[in-house]
């Protein structure tokens, strides 16, 4: 590492862009084909000696030396023999990290890994296609994430082109003449597109009639070069978020319960469960009965706690973690062991195919025998000493039938793993039942309310738009941007009625399971006591349902931005 003395100085005190990089390449006289066999081995050295730990700055400095590599690679032509040497280097390198990751269950290198993946050496894809191709992306309001891989195809040739600079600096001045409708997206995306050499005082001028507006510092700050990151409070605030909800009660009557061996299956620190599982053998049959928490029945449309949690919309997982409802609200509708607590049930008569013969929604009120994790139902599943393990074995045993007659679930469940490192997943027989039934839940429940002419709010998931806006105009799919397509995670969207889901391969799916932290699951259990129990009575008009399906839509994809922008600013007060 001594002989890279020069190399390691410039990767910590000097911000990775085309200036820094030239600066360094005219002062050290370096040719870039050695600057990168050097970047390559100190890389590898820097994740060898992960081995002995793992720290802050060890990730930023090998997040440094990826962004270098990338660039290098964004502005050099290779020959053939030459990519193919390069791609070996790069998996070596990623296979390395992805090791590691695994060893120290640490999602910050997967995510390292994943940069390493997107380095783009052969740059055949046209400049004007890959343009056009972005900005469908972002007339589709598609992650701001997957726009930036796209990028990476031709980084070269995006950067020095101001073209979506302008496309979306003037979507953000119609933004702020529309009440701020996307405002939050379309700064996210100035920032993403921003170089030194956009015009400043062009964008300054065009702003004048716009200073009112309580976003256009953060664009300010960007043109002049004047920067101020937010502090986490201040970014919390920004979008939103109320982050201390006031304590409120509701008022639960005692229930008369049923014993039904209610089983939870949760992550070992969690203290909010939404759902429970219960199983009963019948001949060759099974009656499982899919039982969620009944947060509709208690919290009133337009109420304080209704209105705040539309706001958080959802449980936010930050270093002070978000929630959607109050403390009391939570605990009393939670279902804990020992606890009597009133459910929607989806009792579901299946074979030992895993085929479904019959299946009917009802509200009980029942006590929750048990609450296990995951590592526990692992351990228990395959002893049958009681009739509690036995429970756990059969519904582990349906689960495997219900994923076996549906595998392309598993491709989407491996590339979401892939392509979002915050989202761990589970390969434990417990997850494996959860998810399972869950599905089948969200999918059935979408089902019945069809059927019955119930308003509902439906997920789908379209990822072949891409490939169909390449295919209608013209556009070649090569290699780069077919990789690309396919390994990218998209999320599910919000919509009134029924559409394909691509990742669970259904007609119909729904969000349902999840009432205590997610707000369509809570919004959907009260259009189901309004319409199907008619136990709940609040105005209701279709052209507002239609409203708070695209809310929905918005506030999912916000909440979004703000968790990164968030992460970002978390690093950066801990750096300072």
């Amino acid at each position: 590492m001594k002989k890279n003395i020069k190399l390691l100085n410039y990767l910590l005190e000097y911000d990775i862009c085309t200036e820094s990089l030239n600066e360094y390449l005219e002062v050290t006289e370096t040719e870039r084909l050695d600057l990168l066999n050097k970047v390559f081995k100190t890389l590898n050295k820097m994740i060898y000696d992960l081995t002995f730990s793992v720290d802050i700055e060890d990730i930023e400095l090998i997040d440094k030396a990826i962004q270098l590599i990338d660039l290098l690679c964004s502005t050099m032509e290779f020959k053939p023999e030459e990519i193919m040497n390069l791609k070996k280097r790069i998996k070596k390198s990623r296979e390395s990290l992805l090791i590691h990751a695994k060893n120290d269950d640490n999602p910050d290198l997967i995510l390292l890994a994943n940069k390493l993946d997107e380095i783009v050496l052969d740059k055949s894809f046209k400049k004007e296609d890959l343009i056009f191709l972005v900005k469908e992306l972002i007339n589709k309001k598609e992650d701001p994430n997957i726009i930036k891989r796209f990028l990476n195809i031709n980084k070269d040739a995006i950067i020095s082109n101001l073209l979506l600079f302008d496309y979306v600096f003037f979507k953000t001045l119609d933004s702020m003449n529309n009440n701020n409708e996307n405002i939050f997206y379309y700064i996210t995306l100035l920032k993403l597109f921003y170089t030194s050499k956009v015009k400043k005082h062009k964008y300054m001028v065009l702003l004048q009639d716009h200073m009112e507006n309580p976003y256009v510092d953060e664009i300010v700050s960007l043109l002049t070069g004047v920067k101020r990151s937010l502090t986490p409070e201040e970014i919390l605030s920004k979008y939103d978020v109320i982050t201390s909800l006031p304590q409120s009660s509701i008022y639960i009557p005692k229930i008369a319960t049923v014993e039904d061996r209610i089983i939870t299956i949760d992550d070992d620190v969690t203290n909010l469960r939404d759902d429970g599982l219960s199983i009963q053998k019948d001949g060759n049959k099974y009656i499982v009965k899919v039982n969620i928490a009944d947060a509709g029945a208690f919290i009133y449309p337009g109420s304080v706690e209704d209105i705040n949690a539309r706001i958080n919309y959802r449980n936010i997982h930050l270093n002070n973690p978000v929630k959607m409802l109050p403390f009391n609200i939570r605990r009393d509708l939670s279902l804990n062991q020992g606890q009597n607590r009133q459910v929607i049930t989806m009792c579901v008569v299946m074979n030992d195919s895993g085929d479904i013969e019959d299946y009917h929604l009802e509200l009980r009120d029942v006590k929750i025998e048990r609450n296990i994790s995951y590592n526990e139902c692992d351990r228990l599943i395959g002893r049958t000493t009681s009739k509690f393990n036995k429970d756990l074995s059969d519904l582990f045993y349906l689960a495997c039938a219900l994923e076996a007659k549906n595998a392309g679930k598993q491709a989407y469940w491996t590339k979401k793993e892939n392509s979002r490192p915050d989202v761990k997943m589970s390969s434990s027989k417990g997850f494996k039942i959860i998810r399972e039934f869950m599905v089948l839940y969200n999918t059935l429940i979408g089902q019945f309310a069809l059927d019955r002419n119930i308003p509902y709010v439906y997920r789908y998931q379209d990822p072949e738009y891409m490939s169909a806006l390449l295919k209608q105009n013209g556009i070649g799919e090569n290699e780069q941007i077919r990789n690309v397509i396919n390994s990218i995670y998209l999320d599910s969207k919000f919509s009134t009625s029924p559409r394909y889901h691509e990742g669970i391969k259904s007609d119909i799916y729904t969000q349902s399971t999840d009432p205590l932290r997610k707000y369509p699951d809570l919004y959907n259990q009260q259009l189901l006591h309004k319409f199907y129990f008619g136990d709940l009575d609040f105005p209701f008009d279709y052209d507002d349902f239609r409203n708070d399906v695209d809310y929905f839509n918005q506030r999912n994809a916000d909440l979004g931005l703000m968790k990164a922008e968030y992460v970002r600013g978390m690093r950066l007060t801990k750096n300072n």
